[in-house]
């Protein structure tokens, strides 16, 4: 096992403009699939956070608030990177706000969720 790569590095998943939308969807057996405001969403758990399209993003901010993205299809998610070696995965969606390539000049931006309870700064 190489223990330079996170056990989870980041978590991928979908969300829409009403909360819980796309889980009861999918509980249900229904096309999720065009939702309004359908995204896909990025966060991680790895220690040294990970890098979306060369933006560096976080487990947490400074005050221990959750980080978190959007991606688009073509974004670049880097995990890992030694010198010569590194590990990447390009995404590809075809469904929701990010099924097409991020627009030009505009940057992936790390979003702010709610602060952890349990968040340590120290560790």
């Amino acid at each position: 096992m190489d223990t330079r790569i996170p056990k989870k590095a980041f978590t991928v998943w979908w969300e829409s403009d009403i909360s819980g939308q796309v889980d009861s969807y999918d509980q249900q057996g229904e096309d999720w699939s065009d939702l309004e405001g359908l995204r896909s969403g990025i966060f991680t758990s790895a220690r040294a956070g990970i890098f979306v399209n060369g933006i560096h993003l976080q487990t947490h901010n400074p005050s221990g608030r959750f980080c978190y993205g959007h991606l688009h299809h073509g974004d670049v998610i880097q995990v890992f990177q030694n010198g010569k070696e590194t590990l990447r995965f390009r995404c590809e969606f075809y469904y929701g706000a990010g099924k097409d390539p991020r627009p030009t000049g505009k940057q992936f931006k790390v979003e702010l969720g709610v602060i952890d309870p349990h968040f340590n700064q120290d560790s």
